[in-house]
C-alpha cells in the first residue's frame, strides 16, 4: 500500500535531479534554439505536476515521510513551484534579469528536495540577493 506510492515519489526526485543536472546548459545561458528552450519548458513543468500528484498519492504523507526520508510536503509544494518558476524564467532568453531568478529558484529545489549539490556549486543566500540587487 505505502512502497508503491514512495517508490514513485523518490523516482520523480531523482528526475528531477536528473533533468537539473541534464539542462543546466540550458538554463543557464542563452539560447537560441527555440525548440531546446522548448524542451526544457516542458520537462520542467511536467516535473512540477508530476512530483505534486506523486506526493498525493502517499497516504498520511505527514508521518510517512520521515520514516522513509521523503521532504516535508510543504516543501515538495515549494519545489513545484521552484519549478514552474524555472521554466517561465528559462523563456526569458535575452534579458539579464532572469539569471538571479534562475539561480534563485534552482538552489531553492536543491534545498526543498535535498538533492546533492557539490559544495563548490553551491551559492549563498548573500550573494543571491546581491545578484537581485545589481539587476534592480
Amino acid at each position: 500500500m505505502f512502497v508503491d506510492p514512495i517508490a514513485e515519489l523518490k523516482r520523480t526526485i531523482s528526475k528531477v535531479q536528473y533533468n537539473m543536472t541534464f539542462f543546466a546548459h540550458l538554463m543557464y545561458t542563452d539560447v537560441s534554439n527555440e525548440q531546446d528552450i522548448e524542451e526544457v519548458f516542458g520537462a520542467v513543468r511536467a516535473l512540477s505536476a508530476e512530483l505534486l500528484s506523486s506526493a498525493n498519492l502517499i497516504p498520511f504523507y505527514s508521518f510517512v515521510h520521515v520514516i522513509f526520508g521523503l521532504p516535508k510536503i510543504e516543501n515538495i509544494r515549494k519545489s513545484s513551484t521552484n519549478l514552474i518558476a524555472l521554466g517561465g524564467w528559462i523563456k526569458r532568453q535575452g534579458r539579464d534579469d532572469r539569471y538571479p531568478h534562475i539561480i534563485k529558484n534552482s538552489q531553492e529545489l536543491y534545498e526543498n528536495l535535498d538533492l546533492n549539490i557539490d559544495d563548490k556549486d553551491k551559492i549563498d543566500k548573500k550573494t543571491i540577493r546581491a545578484l537581485f540587487k545589481n539587476n534592480d
